[in-house]
């Protein structure tokens, strides 16, 4: 071109600056140079007869050909982690070139949607669920920014919790979350697992467990699918748990005493001999002599007659003693003490358990101021007989020197002596009859005037001369 070589910048005349031509003097007209540093792309005999070899580098992105994704398209400063060509992300403009983003940035073989470290390459570490990050990470690994994976089968089971860390049970059932499936088949036994003798983890093998995949229960004592947790009734005798606590009894046990009576029907569901208590006394039939008698109990001396009501609860020939004396009726000649024997009550047909009821016993002189008379004695009986009671019963009819004044005292007396007051022997007591006739008898009346409108229909003793006998065999000599 009439340029020395010295003063040429472009010695081979390719449009080539020297200083950027790979072969300054010798021109690659004619050949494709991608990259325009003066090497061809391609180099045939010819080219190299030229004296050139083939570009190693055609888009001259520092990415050997042989490395490069895109060998004729430059990366052009964007970035390119794995050196392969390929740009870590790629916008518009990038893909305007013909370029798309690198979907394994660090070429590890995991692509970057599921590498924990899409940065950083895996290569030569262990990864066992391919998710980027290495099972163990030593102290080199640490200083890369990577750390150990956590879950190394990547089956959502932490390895510190994972029966086996590196065999995945994604997809078999694992119930307490352990790694270690519940179930496992021919192809699980293959991976190298097997199944979870506990598969809800609380403890109780699933041979044993009632609710083996519940955690909260293991135990179904009345087997009727509900847990002794959460059942209210675990031995289903229709006694609440919370009662049993209460009574004493075995909650997981319907019949405790094992006497054949399940609790909620046994009155006694911790004493195996008794189950029932007819009258409701707190002694077990069985051991009650009279069961259906709540006020008693016991029959030491086996008498028939209840200890409670028996007087002589140790002496079987005695139950009674009616006056009190320490002498059982049997062996006493005088069951009521009013001095007068049983044999003579008997043949007096009066009654020898009433004091009160033998001839001379009971006496008309009510307030017992030694005379019997209409004012005091007579009306004293009349008004009881009214129904008169306190202070209206003796206001002015109890004289100065009576004994017996207090109302109380004389009604109790009349009410003891009910039989005696019954002057016409019709088996009641009533004011206009036996109350009357007392009284007229006192005033002195006789015959027809003192019984007229005074008897009983039912009457016994209807004459007068019968009732006017009856009375004064209960006056009192002298009164």
């Amino acid at each position: 071109d009439g340029l020395g070589n010295a003063c040429d910048a472009d010695d081979d005349g390719d449009d080539l600056v020297d200083s950027l031509d790979a072969y300054p003097l010798i021109s690659i007209t004619g050949q494709t140079d991608t990259d325009a540093d003066g090497a061809p792309n391609t180099c045939d005999t010819d080219c190299l007869a030229s004296g050139m070899t083939a570009d190693t580098d055609d888009d001259n992105d520092t990415v050997l050909d042989v490395d490069d994704a895109y060998p004729l398209i430059s990366l052009s400063g964007r970035t390119d982690t794995d050196a392969d060509g390929a740009p870590n992300a790629c916008d518009s403009d990038c893909i305007a070139t013909g370029m798309v983003a690198d979907t394994d940035d660090d070429n590890d073989a995991v692509l970057d949607v599921d590498d924990a470290y899409p940065l950083i390459s895996i290569t030569g570490r262990t990864d066992t669920d391919a998710d980027g990050a290495p099972n163990a990470c030593d102290s080199d690994c640490v200083a890369t920014g990577m750390a150990a994976d956590t879950d190394d089968d990547n089956d959502t089971v932490l390895d510190v919790d994972d029966a086996y860390p590196l065999i995945s049970i994604t997809g078999r059932t694992d119930t307490d979350a352990d790694g270690a499936p519940n179930a496992c088949d021919s192809d699980c036994v293959a991976t190298g697992m097997a199944a979870d003798t506990d598969d809800d983890n609380d403890a109780v093998l699933d041979v044993d467990d009632a609710f083996p995949t519940d955690a909260l229960e293991s135990v179904d004592t009345d087997a009727d699918g509900i847990g002794n947790n959460a059942d209210t009734d675990d031995d289903a005798d229709t006694v609440p748990d919370t009662t049993e606590a209460v009574w004493g009894t075995d909650p997981l046990l319907a019949d405790t005493d094992g006497d054949g009576t399940n609790d909620d029907a046994d009155v006694f569901p911790l004493d195996n001999t008794e189950q029932a208590d007819s009258d409701s006394d707190g002694v077990g039939d069985n051991g009650d002599a009279f069961p259906l008698d709540s006020s008693e109990t016991r029959d030491s001396d086996s008498d028939g007659v209840g200890d409670n009501t028996d007087a002589f609860p140790t002496d079987a020939s005695e139950t009674m003693d009616t006056d009190g004396d320490g002498l059982g009726n049997n062996a006493d000649t005088d069951d009521d003490g009013d001095e007068v024997s049983d044999a003579q009550e008997a043949l007096d047909g009066t009654d020898p358990l009433n004091r009160y009821d033998c001839n001379g016993c009971f006496d008309f002189d009510i307030d017992i101021d030694g005379s019997t008379a209409a004012l005091t004695d007579g009306l004293l009986v009349l008004r009881h007989l009214f129904g008169f009671a306190g202070a209206t019963l003796t206001e002015g009819a109890v004289t100065s020197s009576a004994t017996r004044s207090d109302a109380d005292t004389i009604a109790s007396y009349l009410d003891t002596n009910k039989g005696h007051v019954d002057i016409d022997g019709d088996g009641s007591t009533e004011a206009l009859t036996d109350g009357l006739l007392l009284l007229r008898y006192l005033f002195g009346f006789d015959g027809a005037t003192l019984i007229e409108g005074a008897v009983g229909t039912d009457a016994t003793r209807t004459t007068a001369d019968e009732i006017k006998t009856y009375i004064q065999a209960r006056i009192a000599t002298g009164s």
